[in-house]
């Protein structure tokens, strides 16, 4: 029996400095997460999500898939490896392929990131860090563009407002602050910064939003936030207590020293990434040596450690970790790689066994290398 799972990859972008005054959190309830708790069987598995839907990615070649964004009839995957942003429809049929690169009206050197702005309906880019914003309609046409001074890791949209982690480079906002835009690409404020003096790592998504609510997790701060929409401002909703897991303070001062590969190694969590809300559900992993996830319902603090998902009716082909699906409060996705669906069906072979439904799904996805996506709805 094959028992190979595939899980997904962390990557570390860089490490820089910043620094701040120590803001207290006080008040505010705590989760205790044991990374060795048992993860859920597929009998839990099955209770909590249901409706599973494969997806295979057809009429565009991705690297990477960074951000994946619900737009009703349609979603939108953001690959930074790519330099590109493709529209699909539900079934995976590519809509629209964005990648202009140049320096012409709506064309860029490098992409950074992307959102949907709902008041809208338009897709926007950032790019050329400090650069410009980009704005296309739902079949990929480019609208306008808006250049700016400010340079930015990631954003996303809110009650007409863009939320954007400022990079710091030849800006007057400071790094890793969140800076508010209004719809038009003017700047409105800064926002307080939360974090106390210490390194920070640009791993991973710090903003996720599920079209509702937006969160917001720093590194190194085991506070989680969410935007408060009558004030505007990012509020701490949870304290995570990872235990043995947490890096002690002693350490994080040291960051620049020893860097973060060993970190890692040792099972540290410096990062608490991709914080969103699905149902009553928080969802969050971390950047560990396992990058395990962990469902957090939010009625009772309870927490589970998302386990494997079999796949194909057998329990020879399974996947674990999720990706956030962005602008919706129902699914998570799970990507199978392509190179999994290849191995499984290879050692069925070996066998002398088939798989009609592995078949099948390598038969469509025949163009190449691009992962399948398994929607999965939250109970």
């Amino acid at each position: 029996m094959v028992r190979m799972k595939f899980w997904g990859f962390v990557l570390i972008v860089g490490l820089c400095r910043c620094s701040s005054s120590t803001d207290k959190v006080s008040d505010v309830p705590a989760i205790t997460i044991d990374p060795d708790q048992p993860k859920m069987t597929v009998g839990e598995t099955a209770r909590c999500f249901t409706n599973d839907r494969l997806v295979v990615l057809r009429g565009a070649m991705l690297n990477r898939i960074d951000r994946i964004m619900d737009w009703g009839d349609r979603f939108v995957v953001f690959d930074r490896g790519g330099q590109q942003t493709v529209i699909f429809d539900t079934t995976g049929n590519c809509i629209a392929r964005i990648k202009r690169l140049g320096k012409g009206p709506g064309e860029y050197i490098q992409v950074g990131s992307c959102a949907i702005d709902p008041t809208r309906g338009e897709l926007v880019l950032y790019a050329d860090q400090p650069g410009k914003l980009l704005w296309f309609d739902r079949n990929g046409k480019f609208l306008r563009e808006k250049r700016i001074s400010e340079c930015f890791f990631e954003f996303v949209y809110a009650g007409g407002y863009l939320y954007a982690v400022n990079c710091g480079d030849g800006m007057e906002m400071a790094e890793m602050t969140i800076t508010r835009i209004n719809s038009a690409g003017e700047k409105i404020e800064q926002l307080p910064y939360l974090l106390s003096d210490l390194p920070s790592a640009s791993g991973e998504r710090w903003l996720f939003t599920n079209g509702t609510t937006v969160w917001l997790s720093r590194p190194f701060d085991y506070t989680v936030y969410m935007l408060n929409d009558d004030t505007g401002e990012f509020e701490p909703r949870y304290k995570l207590d990872l235990g043995r897991a947490i890096l002690p303070e002693e350490r994080i001062r040291r960051i620049g020293e020893n860097g973060l590969s060993r970190i890692r190694e040792d099972g540290f969590a410096f990062h608490v990434t991709n914080v969103g809300c699905v149902g009553n559900y928080l969802f969050l992993s971390g950047i560990d040596r396992m990058g395990l996830g962990y469902m957090i319902d939010m009625k009772s603090d309870s927490v589970r450690k998302l386990g494997i998902v079999p796949l194909f009716g057998t329990s020879n082909c399974g996947v674990g970790g999720y990706t956030l699906l962005e602008n919706q409060n129902r699914r998570i996705v799970r990507q199978i790689p392509a190179t999994a669906l290849e191995y499984w069906s290879e050692e069925l072979k070996n066998k002398g066994e088939r798989n009609a439904v592995l078949d099948s799904v390598l038969a469509v996805n025949a163009e190449g290398m691009n992962p399948v996506l398994l929607f999965q709805e939250v109970k």
